[in-house]
């Protein structure tokens, strides 16, 4: 493979200060950048001229974050955690200007949020009560320019979206005895696009039991979960193009998935083993699709998707007192089906 090098370099710092017993402050921040050289060509057309052209395709990409978190002790029973979060990503893809369809395609999101979590431990009740909001800017900038004898203008699109999400959840572990614990809770998450507004509640239980003699811990849990959509969509003259390629764009809706897990943990002579078998079934499954023979990926949604996997991991004791064992085995398969409910889509010929 020609002309694939990639660059990166980052830092990240986690400090923590404690003023006093009862309190304490934390902040997480990291900076990244990475570049990427796009290969022009595969290996097998090394004996291609255009292989011996400077490849001008790059990606440039960043991801930077600040994280400043406040966790206050009442009491051993109560505990307050509020943080405040800044987060900002870019993914900038500049196509050669020896390229036949030089494409342009920037995009980037910054997001500002807060989250307060309280938890509580009455009796035999562990409470988990917390609201998390954040809201998002979204810049994007398309470009299509052609250089071959076709006379084909250029097109371009710049576009802002903005949206937001806030998400309340309420959580109780309840300790029944010794051998079994239930858990059962619910979260709330409205979410405001600019095209689209949206309201999921979801549930969720679980349950672990010893068995006795054994120690073994059997454990199961069902529950809903919700992402939101991204923000993108089409308009203007991308969108006439994506027309004139027989595609089309759909107002994109947010993932909503249950999950089903079932799981053993085995002590064995100082050993741990885990296993554990999952199954997510989701709506509007997110994907991606192509505009025509551009570089331009445009997110989509798949009317459902089953996810199912077995995980298997043993982990052995210390030995040499600085020695241990960890194996790990893990099968996954993912399956989409139906029609395509939102994004980019193929219209009807």
């Amino acid at each position: 493979m020609l002309h694939d090098q990639s660059l990166g370099y980052g830092a990240f710092t986690n400090l923590i200060y404690e003023p006093s017993a009862v309190d304490e402050y934390r902040f997480v921040g990291q900076l990244r950048q990475d570049d990427y050289q796009i290969p022009n060509c595969p290996p097998y057309d090394i004996q291609d001229p255009n292989c011996t052209l400077p490849a001008d395709d790059v990606q440039r990409e960043a991801d930077n974050f600040a994280l400043l978190s406040w966790m206050h002790t009442f009491t051993s029973q109560a505990v307050l955690t509020s943080s405040i979060l800044y987060h900002y990503n870019r993914a900038n893809y500049d196509g050669g200007a020896i390229d036949p369809l030089t494409t342009t395609n920037h995009h980037s999101s910054q997001y500002e949020g807060a989250q307060e979590d309280l938890r509580l431990s009455l009796n035999r009740n562990h409470f988990d009560i917390g609201v998390l909001g954040f809201a998002q800017q979204d810049q994007s900038t398309f470009s299509l320019v052609y250089h071959d004898s076709s006379g084909t203008p250029p097109l371009s699109e710049a576009t802002s979206p903005s949206g937001g999400l806030i998400t309340a959840w309420l959580q109780d572990t309840f300790q029944a005895t010794h051998w079994l614990n239930l858990s059962a809770g619910v979260r709330q998450s409205p979410f405001q696009g600019a095209h689209i507004s949206e309201n999921a509640t979801d549930p969720r239980l679980g349950m672990t039991v010893m068995l006795p003699r054994l120690n073994w811990v059997l454990s199961a849990f069902w529950g809903k979960y919700y992402q939101a959509p991204p923000l993108e969509t089409l308009s203007g003259p991308l969108l006439a193009y994506a027309t004139a390629n027989d595609t089309g764009f759909l107002p994109l809706h947010g993932e909503r998935d249950t999950e089903r897990q079932f799981g053993v943990a085995i002590p064995l002579k100082g050993r741990t083993i885990n296993a554990d078998y999952f199954v997510n079934q989701a709506r509007n499954f997110f994907d991606h699709n192509p505009i025509g023979n551009s570089d331009i990926f445009l997110p989509l949604t798949d009317q459902g998707a089953l996810i199912q996997g077995y995980e298997l991991t043993v982990r052995s004791p210390p030995f040499w007192r600085y020695g241990q064992v960890h194996v790990a085995y893990w099968n996954q398969t993912a399956d989409a089906f139906g029609a395509i409910t939102g994004g980019l889509i193929s219209l009807p010929t």
